[in-house]
């Protein structure tokens, strides 16, 4: 989640539109908090918020901020944003005509594993094991169990997605993530591609959520 009226990725996103002259398109920035995810379930007092999320909800928030002639919808999200904007992406792929995240909160390995386990992880993702074990929380806070990770995890969703030719992806990573989330994302990029989706990818040498904005601005405009 960021605040639309002061932090750099929509202010600078605002100034790039104005720069090119597209204007700016109606925004509707979506958060329940500091900590949350699109997700079916959660532990340790969290839920996910994923029923909130249905094209269905977004209709009726779009009819009470009074937007009318909707033409096409795009969704963007960095970091846990990203986790989302892929829960939502893969579940419902004729709802948005466009799809973008950067540095996309995401994990090859389960994070049900015993913390122990991540030093091999992060020798395979260039992420720090005490990173690494931060977003494994954030995990295990909204996904129940082990068994609904491998089912509902933006990575197992991909397995039997597929993309509609109606829609452009644009998956934004860094080569130094602390996270680790570099893996990730070059595998859903890679998985997309493969089937035949119309995807843009980038990888930047700068570390996590740092990176350029003009790219961005270019793909979410007419």
């Amino acid at each position: 989640h960021f605040d639309w009226e002061t932090k750099y990725i929509p202010l600078e996103l605002q100034k790039q539109w104005a720069q090119m002259g597209v204007g700016t398109p109606s925004v509707i920035s979506i958060s329940f908090g500091g900590f949350w995810l699109a997700t079916s379930s959660g532990n340790y007092g969290f839920r996910g918020k994923l029923p909130s999320l249905s094209p269905s909800e977004f209709i009726k928030l779009e009819s009470q901020l009074k937007l009318e002639s909707v033409e096409e919808r795009w969704i963007y999200g960095d970091s846990m944003g990203g986790h989302n904007v892929w829960q939502l992406a893969l579940r419902y792929p004729e709802f948005f005509s466009k799809v973008a995240t950067s540095c996309s909160a995401q994990m090859s390995v389960s994070p049900f594993q015993y913390p122990y386990q991540f030093g091999t992880y992060a020798a395979q993702s260039g992420g720090w094991v005490s990173w690494i074990l931060g977003a494994t929380a954030l995990f295990r806070s909204f996904y129940e169990t082990e068994a609904i990770w491998l089912q509902e995890s933006p990575l197992a969703l991909l397995t039997d997605f597929k993309p509609p030719s109606s829609t452009h992806y644009m998956v934004m990573a860094v080569t130094d993530d602390v996270y680790g989330f570099t893996l990730p994302n070059r595998t859903i990029y890679e998985a997309l591609y493969a089937k035949g989706a119309l995807i843009d990818y980038s990888e930047v040498r700068a570390s996590h959520c740092f990176l350029p904005v003009e790219p961005l601005a270019k793909f979410l405009s007419p």
